[in-house]
């Protein structure tokens, strides 16, 4: 079996996806990733576009899953690996509801150029 491609921080592991695989207590229930980036419109003296400016490159991922009552989650400005890549915790979140299960979710964000290792 190959190794999970999301991880945790706190060697929390769960497994890529929604197939209802378990691992160390907990359970995937949505994940995305999407590109991003900051841009600029360069206009001409008519104030026409004639060219666009891509900068500040950036991966946003998120993760929601389904985990323990004692399980301990990452805070904020946390590294933590979703889809692959090491990120920094912006949100985080938990909830609970009546006769359900403990849930949390991460929206983290690679920058291209801010070193996470």
């Amino acid at each position: 079996m190959s190794e999970p491609n999301v991880k945790f921080v706190g060697n929390k592991r769960v497994v890529w996806g929604t197939n209802g695989t378990f691992t160390e207590g907990v359970l995937v229930d949505s994940a995305s990733n999407q590109q991003t980036a900051d841009n600029e419109e360069i206009k001409d003296n008519d104030g026409n576009v004639v060219a666009k400016v891509f900068f500040n490159f950036r991966k946003q991922t998120s993760v929601s899953c389904i985990c323990g009552a004692d399980d301990t989650i990452p805070a904020i400005g946390d590294i933590v690996e979703i889809c692959g890549y090491k990120c920094i915790a912006e949100d985080v979140k938990e909830d609970w509801s009546k006769g359900a299960s403990k849930k949390f979710s991460i929206t983290a964000t690679k920058y291209e150029q801010l070193a996470t290792e």
